[in-house]
């Protein structure tokens, strides 16, 4: 009996893990998508940032993939390859501050997004 939980236990792991060139899907539900342009695809490092999981390009662009808070540890730091739609917001510094002048924890800038992204590992070449 305990070979069996374990056997099922090692299985369910082994599922889990992140595999190079599979494709995975972003959980984000927009079905409203009149604020978005095509579908684009880009490629760069994934990381975590405060706001969710990001796509850092070689040109130093950022990309949030929205649906995803953060990136499994086995795929931070390597390269993937996203598509999904763009969605470009902009956020004003006054919206920061308070009625005191104080500024709170927030964004400023442009923040650019992919919707309903569908990304891969990109497996290193040897």
């Amino acid at each position: 009996m305990k070979a069996y939980i374990f056997f099922t236990f090692l299985l369910l792991f082994a599922c889990k893990t992140q595999n190079p060139g599979k494709q995975h899907y972003s959980k984000s539900n927009q079905t409203n998508m009149d604020n978005y342009s095509d579908s684009i695809a880009i490629t760069g490092i994934a990381n975590n940032a405060k706001l969710g999981a990001i796509i850092l390009t070689d040109n130093k662009e950022i990309y949030y993939i929205e649906g995803i808070d953060y990136w499994p540890h086995e795929v931070v730091g390597k390269k993937v390859k996203a598509n999904g739609f763009l969605k470009k917001e902009y956020f004003n510094e006054v919206d920061l501050m308070n009625k005191k002048g104080e500024y709170k924890q927030g964004m400023s800038g442009e923040k650019l997004s992919l919707q309903n992204a569908i990304w891969e590992i990109i497996p290193e070449k040897e």
